[in-house]
């Protein structure tokens, strides 16, 4: 589960880093969560399903990026940041298209 769950965040964007100015946007843009909303995912992907925020804030707990990643994503809504938040069957369907077809699929 663990392998699936991690590669989620890492395998199906590949965002250009010449086009963002910022450490932190290029954070945000190569990666993805999942089903945030969910208990049950967050404690079957042992908390991986906010990547974001794990990738901006890698020192802090996965039990307090929760609470983070509302703040992350009205921080991105202001500055105008694409912050991907897709259902689990979106994201694994991604990675099965990144590994199978070896392209990334569209997430929007």
């Amino acid at each position: 589960i663990f392998v699936p769950c991690s590669q989620v965040a890492h395998a199906i964007l590949y965002p250009d880093p010449q086009q963002y100015k910022s450490w932190a946007q290029m954070q945000i843009a190569e990666s993805v969560d999942f089903a945030s909303e969910s208990d049950f995912w967050f404690h079957v992907a042992f908390g991986l399903t906010t990547q974001t925020e794990h990738h901006l804030f890698p020192g802090i707990g996965h039990h307090c990026y929760d609470r983070i990643r509302l703040l992350t994503r009205e921080v991105c809504a202001k500055h105008g940041v694409t912050h991907y938040d897709v259902s689990a069957g979106k994201a694994f369907g991604a990675l099965w298209h990144r590994y199978v077809q070896g392209v990334p699929a569209p997430l929007a």
